[in-house]
């Protein structure tokens, strides 16, 4: 996650929020604080709210194991086979999501459509922030605060975790394959990071907010 971080940070020296002029807008300049929302508010009604077995489910059933080392192959049929008999998988992957909370940005200052939509009609403002100060105060609690650049597509998003991991990606502390808890935890970050091309004006990066 430290690469990945890095390489966010490097990347964009300035996020940005649109806003209109409310009480919310005030706190958060007088305060210096943000709101993250439960996956339940997002105003994409599939955004964090996929079907993530079934889902992962026609992602698995779609991918070609022949050329996977063995250890991945591994990882990818336990994967599937507790899918397939453990009822309480789709209840840990759910609560996995839920167990995070989301703030949003866009990578654009300018943009008409924002403007529009999230700044009350042009009648609000855009407020830029250093990406590498967005973090959580400290209060007593473990929670992380990390970088998600949004992906953009049609497609299962899915594919793109399993065919990062048969190919490499992902590594267990070891140096090993992945392990199935590991590869659910790329799931996850899967589901909520991943939007559909329809919104892809926004060029959204996101924070995300895990519960320790």
């Amino acid at each position: 996650m430290a690469n990945k971080n890095r390489h966010f940070y490097d990347s964009w020296s300035t996020v940005y929020k649109y806003r209109g002029f409310n009480r919310d807008a005030i706190s958060l300049l007088v305060d210096r604080e943000l709101y993250f929302a439960s996956p339940e508010q997002l105003n994409d009604p599939h955004d964090c709210q996929i079907d993530v077995t079934a889902a992962l489910r026609e992602a698995l059933a779609e991918f070609d194991l022949s050329g996977a080392s063995p250890d991945r192959k591994a990882t990818i049929a336990a994967a599937a086979d507790e899918l397939a008999t453990d009822p309480e998988i789709a209840n840990k992957l759910r609560k996995m999501i839920n167990s995070q909370s989301v703030c949003s940005f866009s990578i654009l200052p300018d943009n008409p459509l924002m403007w529009t939509h999230y700044a009350d009609g042009h009648r609000g403002f855009c407020l830029g922030f250093n990406p590498r100060l967005i973090r959580e105060r400290p209060n007593g609690f473990h929670d992380n605060v990390v970088p998600s650049l949004i992906t953009y597509t049609d497609l299962n998003p899915f594919h793109p975790v399993l065919n990062n991991c048969l190919n490499g990606g992902y590594a267990s502390s070891d140096g090993s394959g992945p392990s199935v808890s590991l590869l659910y935890r790329m799931i996850v970050s899967g589901a909520v990071s991943t939007k559909s091309l329809a919104w892809s004006y926004e060029k959204e990066c996101r924070y995300l907010r895990i519960q320790g």
